[in-house]
């Protein structure tokens, strides 16, 4: 909280007195942030040009790491006209499909253009805008003539609240305002679809009529892909495991987990390994392959390799299977965009085990490393859901 107080309001938003609209929007202006209604749920907000604001943001939904890079919060604006300041140049044509779509439901994932502060954008340097219905939302946006970063006001993954009752209670301690305006009307996040040229994809279904935007789409001659959203899943969340020679617990910890997605036909995750103490090239120890290929796993074409500086940026979330190998690459990590950091058997970390380790079983017995392999595919078993929910996420709308 940045103010000495909390300015909490309680008033239908469909009435709105002035005097309270400016009030928030002051807060705003100073670096504020807090939680008001639109028509889907109760969402967070703040001035998305200010990544400060961003990050507190951020660590108030307990959003992950390696979502911050991947999906970004959504953006506010007010009108067509606000939202082109943050675009590519769009095809007239373009501007009246979404003078059509919007206000509403939606929200619409965009190429930004080259003066959007990469924290705003995803990595493909999109953003994903929405123009709500709800009179507060819009009257603030322009009436602070700036961009709002606006995420569901609710720990991830979790849906976003139709009531101010639904904020977690410890949350008001970090904000600056809370207007409960009542129960949403809507109560269902925003439908979200990326338009690239004249071909619109549906990420994700949501509060936006189905039917209506078929309709819309094909009328102003778009093509539509509703067939199905497994095809329009978001890009692919990368793993990378550390271990010290990238021949025994890295090793198998890769290619269990591929097996794993193999089984699950998971197309949007990928992983690799290394090492942070080898110079690359060699095959796994015999004692890795036999164990592996105990369970029908065949690492005969793995090959060790050194960690990198490209290895740690193309990563979302990095594995070390101890602290020492979290370490190692700790100075070269990227200053934007750092990827989520863990120890493979605590991750995502909690106060319980948060720094279990798992050693070294180089030069030890078969046996010693069949147990090795089933501590690191129990612990495989334990993250892939996580895995799962953070691939699955999509803009916190």
């Amino acid at each position: 909280m940045l103010f000495d107080d909390l300015l909490q309001i309680t008033n239908d938003p469909l009435s709105l007195k002035r005097t309270e609209m400016l009030a928030v929007a002051s807060r705003l202006r100073h670096r504020g942030i807090g939680v008001l209604p639109v028509e889907t749920v109760y969402v967070l907000l703040g001035l998305a040009d200010d990544r400060e604001i961003l990050n507190r943001m951020y660590d108030i939904c307990q959003y992950p790491v390696s979502l911050r890079k991947q999906r970004p919060f959504g953006i506010l604006v007010s009108s067509l006209q606000m939202l082109t300041r943050y675009t590519e140049k769009l095809p007239a044509e373009t501007i009246r499909l979404l003078s059509r779509l919007f206000p509403g439901p939606l929200t619409v994932v965009l190429n930004a253009n080259d003066e959007v502060p990469p924290w705003m954008c995803d990595p493909k340097h999109r953003i994903a805008v929405r123009i709500p219905q709800h009179p507060l939302a819009l009257q603030l946006a322009r009436e602070l003539d700036r961009p709002l970063s606006l995420a569901r006001a609710s720990v991830y993954p979790k849906e976003g609240p139709r009531a101010v009752e639904g904020i977690a209670p410890d949350w008001k301690k970090q904000l600056d305002f809370v207007w409960d305006g009542g129960t949403t009307p809507m109560g269902k996040h925003t439908t979200i679809i990326e338009l690239n040229d004249h071909t619109l994809r549906l990420q994700r279904s949501g509060a936006y009529p189905f039917d209506e935007l078929k309709i819309v789409c094909d009328s102003e001659g778009f093509q539509f892909d509703w067939s199905t959203e497994e095809a329009t899943k978001q890009d692919a969340l990368n793993v990378l495991i550390l271990c010290t020679g990238n021949i025994c617990r890295s090793a198998m910890a890769e290619h269990l987990l591929r097996a794993k997605l193999q089984h699950e036909k998971h197309p949007h995750i990928k992983v690799k390994s290394a090492g942070t103490a080898t110079m690359g090239g060699s095959a796994v120890l015999p004692q890795t392959e036999a164990v592996l290929s105990e369970i029908g796993i065949d690492v005969t074409h793995h090959r060790s390799q050194p960690v990198t500086r490209k290895l740690i940026s193309e990563a979302d979330i990095i594995l070390g299977m101890t602290r020492e190998h979290l370490d190692a690459i700790w100075d070269r990590l990227p200053e934007d965009n750092e990827p989520e950091l863990g120890l493979l058997a605590s991750w995502p970390a909690t106060s319980r085990d948060a720094d279990k380790e798992i050693d070294d079983p180089y030069g030890m017995s078969i046996e010693i490393y069949r147990q090795y392999r089933d501590q690191i595919a129990k612990e495989i078993d334990r993250i892939y859901p996580e895995l799962h929910e953070r691939s699955q996420a999509q803009y916190a709308l």
